[in-house]
Formats: structure tokens, sequence, C-alpha cells
């Protein structure tokens, strides 16, 4: 058996190791693309379909700490609206 020099091991290169990096990469690729692709669409999904984007606003209060805002808001398929008193009922 002859003894085996360390540095012609780490500079030899093996057909089969660079096909296996290259598939690698392509697959780390295609994985990365694919969670981006997902992160997208569950963003979307949340906003648009659950309604997730667009909630209700709160104000500092002295009286009672927080209050929500005045205005009309869409959570869950449902239009909530506050009046000018913060309560959810029709306009005083």
């Amino acid at each position: 058996m002859e003894p085996v020099n360390e540095s012609d091991v780490a500079n030899r290169s093996c057909a089969c190791c660079s096909g296996c990096r290259s598939r690698c990469k392509r697959c780390l690729r295609v994985l990365i693309v694919l969670l981006v692709v997902g992160l997208i669409a569950g963003e979307l999904f949340a906003r648009f379909y659950l309604g997730l984007g667009d909630p209700p606003l709160s104000m500092a209060d002295e009286q009672v700490e927080y209050r929500f805002k005045p205005g009309v808001y869409h959570r869950f398929g449902k239009t909530i609206s506050y009046n000018l008193f913060s309560m959810r009922s029709g306009p005083v």
C-alpha cells in the first residue's frame, strides 16, 4: 500500500462528486424558490381570503387607555364599523 499525500487528496476531483454537487445545488435552488413562492402565497391567502390585512386600529385615550379608531374595517369576510365614540354601532 502506498502512502497517500493529503494535498493530493484535497486537490483531486472526482467526476461523480461534481455531478452530485451540481444536482444538490439545483435542488437547493428549487427548494428556496418553492419556499419563497409558498410564503408569498400564504401572505396573499391570509390577507385577502382570511381578511387579516386590515386590522382595526387603536388609539391612546386618557380615560380608558386605548380605544378603536373610527372607521370601517373588513375582517374574515365581515364589515366592522366604529363610530366617533369607538363603538360598533351606527353613526351618532
